[in-house]
């Protein structure tokens, strides 16, 4: 990669985010922070914060450098800004004399150190390293940043601003720099070490005379706001220093808004209410109270839009087509709607600039207020819950809005709430430029999200007032083509539209709402997996929560959506199988609080069934129904002569745990009584044909083996088969999944690994006999399934990926033919992570559903791969220390031959791990990349202990 071409935008995303990221770069800042400090040992990592690019010019980065602290063993962090420059030494030389006399008065006053210069140049790279607190165009930030000078202008402020002689000062500081952007702006916070006296100070640097605008602006808002601020107050300044040219603030106790909204619970929607109450009392301060202030317009706002998002175009070509049309359009409408006076406005009023603490709401940062149109800030705050609600990946964004809007929306002119969507539109596209941050994996995806997102807010805008021509051009058609839409041409966007959007979630929502009755209400639905089909059907499936009037919380009830393309062949199926079945659902009042199971929407070749309906499984019904699962029960147990002879539960809490209507179907039986013991959970798992009886057996082989060989692993013994129900019935665990224990693995966790897989290998040698008829698993088979079914829809919405998939199938087969084979012995046939479950004592095995005669290898292969996706899943390093740890247990006395053909099978694997990846998740088709790549290299390091060359291209080279 060519630095011009990085800098120039020619290269997009992919460039800047080599210069951000990748290791060449990286090493030559570690190589010129290692030249200004003492030694290199001092330097710890550097975190990247954020970055900034302006196309043809400059790129921007800023970090928190670790530096030790002499003496100890901790770090502490140290802002570093890196600029990369295209116009040589002009950039470099730009203020060196400045810098020169700030840096000698910083080694002066002792706040270099433990650096011993603040400013190095790498010409190479076109690179200019500044550390804090270095910046020419704020000299004051050195001695600012002096413990000695802070408390004398802490004093200073003290004295000025007559608080009384025992709140005074602290006697010494701590000064640590929160923000470092040179030449923009600085943020240092001074903490008191002695706080009995004094706690935490805040120091704002301004250019000019905006420290002073700034004061009195907050002091006269904390004034107004302590009487008209409906409950919610307004942090007031200490002092403005002007000599300085700083703005003294004393902390705020409270969080962000933003973090309770992560946690959503009691009090948000208080919050929120309260929040709109507020700034509706902000947008009522007498303009003459607040001083003089700058006027700005929509068009200001627009022009200072395009300019903030500059580098998108250059980046995504596409997408600044996208925004283009959205801020010509915005500018158009808004020349159409009403307009009112301008106001006293925040202008930058947020999630974070509300506090939350017991006391109440506390709304801070005025730096960037106007007189301006009230309806800015009501479109900033929608904009901002849109980001935090599908940050978070929460439900109820809409209900967020409406009770932000309620305390708002009091005697509000209605044209303002209009403009307000107009607004939040804007908003949005602003939110790019701090909220998808470049140097993140997801830039691309984040930064689409936000677009889509004002696409629809404009499109929804154009709808409320009726206005017939379209003032965002849409790619999409009006009316949806559901078939071009399924098709084998399907288009990521489309599905991912159809799963996400607001227009089919309202459908949905209204079509269920309609199948409950009085007094039966509709919560949140929250989507748990997807499956696409190209050329047949799209299935989503939900968790709907069900509100009873009078009754606090509720209930969640799984539903299955399925969108076809085959018109009215696919809602006919099964119709009088199922009006059979919905029948007895409602004779057994399984079907309640539903009146009806299931429904059809024929605009959207929509199909929504509700459990417990399904036509393959009839008799889901009545294993849902708790007088038949107590009868059911009792039998299982008086049928066990190992079950222990005391009394039963009187009834059981009947939960659909999985919903997969013609798949697969499993429930949960909670004793309602089980203080007074008798047994404990337990869980069904429902089957068609001979897969129950066959499922039963294997585990039944597998728990009495390992019960006599497992080397401390154990596996869950069934209580029963179920014959006439078609049920395999297991005793509830205690415990989590071992992929739980991966999030933060420890020595413990790698030990458990080791014993795990001596445990596989003891299940290797489970007797044929024992486990009973098995079906025989073949890797061509394997291959086959995956290219067909497991991975299918992949070559429909990412071509190229797909073909990387083909030629890394068909290459595994060569090379299947070229490795040793041997015996196929019982295997588990789905050992993963989330099938060994941790409990104090010993790991047990789960869910032998799949077992089968086959290589071992495949197993072995399958849980390789499973790791690779749970570390990168979470992020974690030691996936080659798990996998090694693994192996160690399973491999004593394991042929060379099998272990070589683990690896291909890990290989395969992972591309079907790929179907894990969920459809909807906005960065789905990134990590449905990664997991593949992850394939080729686990192919390429194989063919190379083959002594083979590697035969295949990386994705996207």
């Amino acid at each position: 990669m060519k630095l011009a071409d990085a800098l120039s935008g020619r290269a997009g995303l992919k460039g800047i985010q080599w210069m951000l990221r990748s290791g060449a770069p990286r090493r030559a800042l570690r190589r010129a922070l290692s030249t200004l400090s003492p030694t290199p040992t001092m330097l710890g990592p550097s975190r990247l914060t954020y970055a900034r690019f302006g196309p043809g010019r400059k790129l921007t980065a800023y970090y928190d450098a670790l530096v030790r602290i002499e003496g100890t063993e901790g770090y502490r962090a140290r802002p570093v800004a890196v600029t990369w420059g295209l116009d040589g030494d002009a950039e470099r030389h730009h203020g060196t004399a400045g810098c020169a006399e700030s840096e000698a008065e910083a080694v002066h006053r002792g706040v270099a150190a433990p650096f011993r210069q603040l400013a190095a140049d790498v010409p190479a790279w076109g690179m200019q390293v500044r550390v804090s607190p270095l910046d020419a165009h704020f000299p004051r930030l050195v001695r600012l940043s002096d413990p000695g000078y802070a408390r004398h202008v802490v004093a200073d402020a003290f004295a000025a601003s007559g608080v009384a002689p025992d709140q005074g000062p602290a006697r010494q500081y701590i000064v640590t720099s929160i923000r470092y952007r040179p030449g923009k702006r600085h943020v240092l916070r001074y903490d008191s070490l002695d706080t009995a006296r004094r706690g935490t100070i805040f120091a704002k640097l301004y250019h000019g005379e905006k420290g002073e605008r700034v004061f009195r602006v907050a002091t006269r808002v904390a004034e107004w706001m302590a009487e008209h601020g409906a409950g919610v107050m307004s942090a007031k300044p200490l002092a403005y220093m002007a000599e300085d040219g700083v703005v003294l603030s004393p902390l705020v106790f409270g969080a962000p808004l933003s973090e309770r909204l992560h946690r959503r619970g009691q009090g948000v929607a208080e919050c929120l209410q309260r929040a709109g109450a507020a700034l509706h009392a902000v947008h009522h301060l007498p303009p003459a109270v607040a001083g003089t202030l700058q006027r700005y317009d929509f068009a200001a706002e627009i022009r200072g839009v395009e300019r903030n998002v500059a580098h998108i175009p250059a980046l995504l070509p596409s997408l600044g087509s996208a925004i283009g049309a959205i801020l010509d359009g915005a500018q158009e409408l808004h020349e159409r709607l009403p307009q009112e006076p301008a106001t006293f406005t925040h202008r930058d009023f947020k999630c974070e600039h509300l506090l939350v603490a017991a006391a109440g709401l506390t709304l801070i940062d005025f730096d960037r207020c106007a007189l301006a149109d009230p309806a800015f800030d009501v479109g900033k705050f929608l904009a901002d819950l849109e980001w935090w609600f599908t940050a978070h990946d929460h439900d109820g964004l809409e209900q967020a809005q409406e009770e932000f809007m309620a305390g708002y929306a009091t005697g509000a002119p209605e044209e303002r709430l209009i403009r307000a969507r107009l607004y939040e539109a804007v908003e949005l596209v602003q939110m790019t430029v701090l909220r998808a941050r470049l140097f993140e994996q997801h830039a691309a995806s984040s930064t689409e999200r936000l677009i889509g997102r004002a696409q629809a807010v404009m499109r929804n805008l154009q709808r409320t007032l009726g206005w017939p021509r379209p003032v965002v051009n849409r790619a999409r058609p009006v009316a949806l083509n559901l078939a071009a839409a399924l098709s084998e041409r399907a288009e990521l966007e489309v599905i991912q539209w159809l799963l996400r959007s607001p227009a089919p979630r309202r459908a949905l929502r209204a079509q269920l709402q309609g199948l409950l009755s009085a007094p039966a209400r509709l919560g949140p639905c929250r989507l748990t997996r997807a499956r696409f089909k190209p050329g047949h059907r799209l299935t989503a499936y939900y968790d709907v929560l069900v509100r009873m009037g009078g009754i606090e919380g509720g209930c969640a009830r799984p539903i299955a959506v399925t969108w076809g393309s085959n018109g009215n062949a696919a809602r006919h199926q099964g119709g009088e199988d199922l009006a059979r079945i919905h029948a007895e659902a409602v004779r057994r009042g399984v079907a309640a609080p539903f009146r009806e199971l299931t429904t059809d929407l024929s605009e959207w070749s929509m199909r929504i069934q509700v459990s417990p309906l399904d036509a393959r499984f009839p008799q889901l019904v009545r294993a849902s129904d708790p007088r038949h699962v107590r009868e059911m029960l009792a039998a299982a147990y008086a049928a066990d002569a190992g079950a222990p002879d005391q009394p039963r539960p009187s009834g059981y809490t009947v939960t659909a745990v999985r919903y997969h209507p013609g798949q697969r179907h499993v429930l949960r039986y909670a004793p309602m009584d089980a203080a007074k013991g008798g047994g404990g959970t337990v869980f069904a798992k429902l089957s068609t044909g001979e897969e129950g009886a066959r499922a039963f057996h294997a585990a039944r082989a597998a728990a009495d083996w390992l019960a006599k060989h497992g080397e401390g692993v154990s596996a869950v013994r069934p209580l029963a088969y179920m014959a006439e129900d078609g049920v395999v019935l297991y005793p509830g665990l205690r415990g989590a999944p071992l992929s739980n224990h991966l999030r933060c693995p420890s020595q413990g966790v790698m030990r458990c690994l080791e014993r795990v897989g001596a445990a596989l290998r003891v299940l290797h040698h489970v007797p044929q006999a024992l486990a009973g008829p098995l079906p025989r698993h073949v890797f061509a088979a394997e291959v086959s399934e995956i290219a067909r079914e497991a991975s299918d829809h992949i070559p429909a919405l990412l071509p190229s990926l797909g073909a990387a998939i083909g030629a890394l199938l068909h290459r595994a087969q060569d090379l299947h033919e070229q490795l040793p084979g041997e015996t196929p012995t019982f295997t588990h046939g789905d050992f993963k992570s989330e099938h060994v479950w941790v409990a104090p004592g010993e790991p047990m095995l789960i869910d032998f559903d799949a077992a089968c005669l086959a290589d071992p290898a495949y197993d072995l292969g399958k849980f390789l791969a499973d790791l690779q996706l749970w570390y990168a899943t979470y992020d974690q390093p030691g996936l080659e220390e798990a996998q090694e740890r693994f192996l160690l247990g399973y491999a004593h006395g394991t042929p060379e031959g099998r272990l070589l053909r683990a690896r291909l099978y890990e290989a395969v694997e992972l591309v079907k791990i790929a179907r894990r990846v969920p459809l909807f998740d906005h960065d789905w088709a990134s990590l449905t990349e990664r997991a593949i790549r992850r394939a080729q290299a686990v192919m390429s390091d194989l063919e190379r202990t083959l002594g083979l060359p590697a035969t295949h291209e990386a994705y996207g080279t």
